[in-house]
Order: C-alpha cells, then sequence, then structure tokens
C-alpha cells in the first residue's frame, strides 16, 4: 500500500491558504479596508507553508533512510530464517 506524498498536501495546503487569504484581502478591499495587513497575512501564510514544506521534506528523507535500514536488517535476518523478507516497497 503506497500512501500520498506529504507534499502534496503541504502544496495544497498551500493554495487552500492563499486562496482564502486573497478572498479575505479581496473583500476587505471592498469594504473599504485597505492596506498592508492583506498583505502581511499573505506573506505570513507563504513563509508558515514554506517552512511546512522545507519539514516535510527533511521528514521524508529521515524516515525513508530508516525504513530503508529496517528494510535491510530483515533481510539480513531474512538469510539465516526462511521466509523473512522485505522488498522495500
Amino acid at each position: 500500500m503506497k500512501l500520498e506524498s506529504p507534499y502534496g498536501m503541504a502544496w495544497e495546503y498551500l493554495r487552500t491558504s492563499l486562496v482564502s487569504r486573497y478572498a479575505r484581502a479581496k473583500q476587505r478591499s471592498e469594504d473599504g479596508e485597505r492596506g498592508a495587513s492583506a498583505v502581511e497575512w499573505v506573506v505570513i501564510t507563504a513563509v508558515v507553508v514554506i517552512i511546512i514544506v522545507f519539514v516535510s521534506f527533511m521528514l521524508v528523507d529521515v524516515l525513508e533512510k530508516k525504513a530503508t535500514q529496517a528494510c535491510n536488517a530483515i533481510n539480513t535476518a531474512g538469510s539465516k530464517n526462511a521466509g523473512a523478507a522485505c522488498t522495500g516497497q
């Protein structure tokens, strides 16, 4: 079973957040509330999402390395015990 990539979820969060912030900023500008606050919210959201994407890249790399180590350990043990095998998929 293959799980969906966490990168897709991060990009979807970014897209949803930015669309939401844009809609809120557009509504405020129509109501006469113009200013830097809308831009600040968009920038803050973008920075937070960039941090989330960076952390998810790092987390996936670490998890892949640990999974490979575990698979190699299973395969090594499998050579001693019949029936134990890890395909790494």
